[in-house]
């Protein structure tokens, strides 16, 4: 198995408890779910869903620069 990175998103809210952003393995990044959360308060931004959901685009995004790629490079794989 390939060696696998931990990645730490500064402009990302902290995630909750012992746990990173994402984890690269190999050329793969594997993202966690954030939510709407303010990076600076770690609270939901708004009672507004379409609020909550830019400000989690927002958050992936800094995740995934974090870790060196872009929405461009990525894919989809639903839990099952």
């Amino acid at each position: 198995m390939p060696a696998h990175r931990l990645v730490d998103a500064p402009k990302a809210p902290q995630p909750p408890g012992p746990f990173s952003h994402a984890t690269v393995v190999g050329p793969w990044v594997y993202v966690s779910g954030m939510g709407g959360l303010d990076p600076k308060s770690g609270q939901v931004v708004s009672d507004d869903v379409i609020e909550q959901t830019r400000q989690t685009i927002v958050n992936l995004e800094a995740i995934l620069a974090a870790a060196g790629c872009t929405f461009s490079m990525s894919s989809r794989r639903p839990s099952t």
